[in-house]
């Protein structure tokens, strides 16, 4: 059957429960009793018959817990399947045996998620600094029970990083210690786990002292799915908020008389200046009296500067330098072909 180990302190301290039933005559067998109390190893079993718990250590049957008396932790019923193992301190008070086992508060007992890697052994809470996180709202760190899980470790300088469910919970000073086993298991391509407790919206990551003699806890076998750690966040209620002022956001209602630009429509003739010496040289080459043009021009009113441009004339044989031409040119040629037109071809009457 598959041991399932649970945590020997919370951040340091203890919690164990004192055994009601007991077998003295397995307790008295336990080497240096009368010296002190003694620490040792034990194994709760199931007890079908009472629903409780047997407790077994090396030497035989130590006691047992009733159902009324595990109704206190109602977290090891999911581990009714496993042998849970931790120990128990054999004392003689007074003449008396007294049998405590480090069962731990009830729940804190189990974890409610798995962890995917080494686990670090307890002994030193380290609270988180939730508020440096945005994955998780203050109110749903007050909505979350009181419980135990695990988180990954990332060291990020000296401050590591606590994540569950996909989420960053929050930070911490890293202890010299701790960061020197977070970046040995980075070199080693390894995430280190650690235990987490949850109370009243805190949250607190159990590693271990500086002086430990052990660094890892034994393998915790992975359980089935159970409760979310981190509430749901609230649903929208389908309210739209605005978040930021208007005044920031909408520009000022425009007052007074606006001015309107005026509308230029671009001239298609061109603006440069005519160069008239060149155009009455032009004139006089083709043999145009330049004196009879310039009366015309004079006789048209307006402008002054009012000037005359002589048609351009055909750059070869055949060709016109304007559609008047053309078309002149087109009747002379249809005139030609009429009179050339040989009898018979004609329209008959």
């Amino acid at each position: 059957m598959q041991h399932y180990p649970l945590a020997r302190n919370y951040c340091g301290v203890e919690h164990a429960a004192v055994l009601e039933h007991i077998v003295a005559s397995t307790a008295l067998k336990i080497p240096h009793l009368a010296d002190g109390p003694t620490l040792i190893d034990v194994t709760l079993e199931t007890n079908n018959l009472t629903r409780g718990w047997n407790i077994r250590c090396p030497l035989g049957y130590l006691g047992a817990l009733d159902a009324e008396e595990s109704q206190d932790f109602p977290d090891l019923e999911q581990l009714r399947t496993m042998h849970v193992t931790t120990t128990a301190t054999v004392e003689i008070v007074d003449g008396m045996l007294d049998i405590a086992v480090n069962l731990g508060l009830g729940p804190w007992q189990v974890p409610r998620n798995n962890a995917g890697g080494p686990v670090l052994a307890p002994g030193m809470g380290v609270l988180l600094a939730t508020e440096t996180t945005h994955d998780v709202s203050a109110e749903q760190l007050t909505q979350m029970d009181t419980c135990s899980f695990f988180v990954s470790l990332t060291l990020m300088g000296e401050t590591f990083v606590a994540s569950a469910e996909d989420c960053v919970l929050g930070t911490a000073p890293a202890p010299a210690h701790v960061a020197n086993l977070l970046r040995h298991a980075v070199e080693g391509g390894q995430t280190l786990f650690a235990r987490a407790y949850a109370a009243d919206g805190l949250i607190a990551v159990d590693v271990p002292e500086p002086g430990s003699a052990e660094f890892f806890e034994p393998p915790v076998p992975a359980l089935a799915p159970r409760a979310r750690i981190i509430p749901e966040p609230p649903a929208a209620d389908g309210t739209w908020q605005a978040l930021i002022q208007p005044a920031d956001a909408a520009s000022p209602v425009p007052q007074g008389t606006r001015p309107f630009p005026q509308i230029t429509h671009p001239t298609s003739a061109s603006t440069a200046p005519l160069d008239t010496a060149a155009m009455t040289e032009h004139a006089r080459a083709r043999g145009v009296d330049v004196a009879v043009l310039a009366g015309v021009v004079a006789g048209l009113g307006g402008e002054p500067e009012l000037t005359w441009r002589p048609l351009p004339l055909p750059q070869a044989a055949g060709r016109y330098s304007s559609e008047s031409a053309r078309v002149s040119a087109r009747r002379k040629a249809s005139g030609k072909a009429k009179r050339h037109r040989k009898p018979g071809r004609g329209r008959k009457d």
